[in-house]
């Protein structure tokens, strides 16, 4: 039989092995709570300034809504017409969360109802 010395032993070093597996666990899952992915964060960002651009282009152009409620424009004609900085000097916007792709074939709905200016951008 075992001693009750060696018994109380066992179950302390069992008690830690416990506490201390949940605790891993627990670091580890809590971990990825403060995980942030910048990429999207910025990319999310500079869609929201394109968008917002987009619209600021619409309440100042508001002649090209003489003929239809909605009009189609690309990041490009924003680059053109000065709305929007571009990245390097050959004119285009970069995205954030890659090195290779750029946004300046993205388009953008901008539509006039009930006199506000409305915009999305179409993937």
């Amino acid at each position: 039989m075992m001693k009750s010395k060696n018994l109380m032993l066992y179950i302390a070093l069992g008690v830690m092995l416990v506490f201390t597996a949940v605790y891993f666990i627990a670091v580890n899952k809590i971990s990825y709570a403060f995980v942030m992915d910048d990429g999207k964060a910025l990319l999310e960002s500079k869609l929201d300034s394109i968008n917002k651009m987009a619209q600021i282009y619409g309440e100042k152009n508001l002649e090209l809504f003489e003929e239809e409620d909605t009009i189609y424009v690309t990041v490009n004609d924003l680059v053109e017409n000065g709305y929007i900085i571009p990245d390097d000097d050959h004119g285009n916007v970069k995205d954030p969360s890659s090195d290779v792709k750029v946004l300046n074939e993205l388009k953008v709905r901008i539509t006039l109802s009930d006199g506000k200016i409305k915009t999305k951008i179409l993937s």
